[in-house]
């Protein structure tokens, strides 16, 4: 016994079931991407630490004429480029 291969009955049971087959999902768009990677703790201590190290280096102690932000910069410049390089390698 067992069924039928014609294309009659294959027709039928399309009709009748469905397609045998998973719809794609939709993709993501780059926004929704970053959006996730921010989501990340490691990254988000990062940023917390950027922001704490540019705010601190505006700081000038009296008898001090220069303010240093290279810290807090290449710290922003670090987490810029993991998020970038994340949503980059996700998006294609």
């Amino acid at each position: 016994m067992g069924l039928v291969n014609s294309e009659a009955e294959l027709e039928k049971r399309r009709n009748v079931f469905g397609a045998n087959e998973i719809p794609p999902h939709p993709p993501k768009c780059f926004l929704q991407l970053v959006w996730e990677a921010l989501q990340d703790v490691t990254l988000v201590i990062l940023l917390v630490s950027a922001i704490v190290s540019l705010a601190l280096s505006f700081y000038r102690p009296p008898g001090e004429d220069t303010g240093k932000f290279f810290g807090g910069g290449a710290t922003h410049l670090q987490w810029a480029g993991l998020v970038g390089s994340g949503t980059f390698r996700n998006f294609f």
